[in-house]
């Protein structure tokens, strides 16, 4: 798991600093489920936000490494925001994400939503873990 994110993790900082847009970057930060890492985190703060290559790197080498790898998407949002369209969004959000995991060849059944609100981010943010 060690090598697939420090992969992931340089590939993710080449398309940033080689990019003019904002995009979604992996991190070793702790949180979600019994503390487990996140295999990629996409924070939406910003209007122009491109995470479908960062998650194909994700998946990719997930898959290559453990082909029934189970997927669960968390979608945080601010806890503050009550805010109907910012719910409505980040739902979207969730949803998009998951589709793209689908798109790439994981099964539905592998693949596991949540949404929560949280105090710790700013903006909507979207933790995907796999077991």
């Amino acid at each position: 798991m060690f090598r697939i994110c420090k992969k992931i993790s340089a590939a993710a900082l080449l398309l940033t600093l080689f990019s003019g847009y904002a995009m979604a970057t992996p991190t070793l930060q702790p949180s979600g489920p019994i503390g487990q890492k996140p295999l990629l985190v996409i924070r939406f703060n910003t209007q122009h936000l491109y995470y479908e290559h960062a998650l194909r790197l994700a998946v990719d080498s997930t898959q290559k490494a453990k082909p029934d790898a189970e997927y669960t998407v968390i979608s945080y949002t601010p806890a503050e925001t009550g805010d109907s369209r910012t719910s409505a969004n980040a739902e979207e959000n969730l949803h998009a994400v998951a589709q793209a995991i689908e798109n790439l060849g994981v099964k539905p059944s592998r693949i596991h939503t949540a949404s929560q609100n949280a105090s710790a981010v700013a903006s909507q943010e979207i933790d995907i873990f796999v077991k």
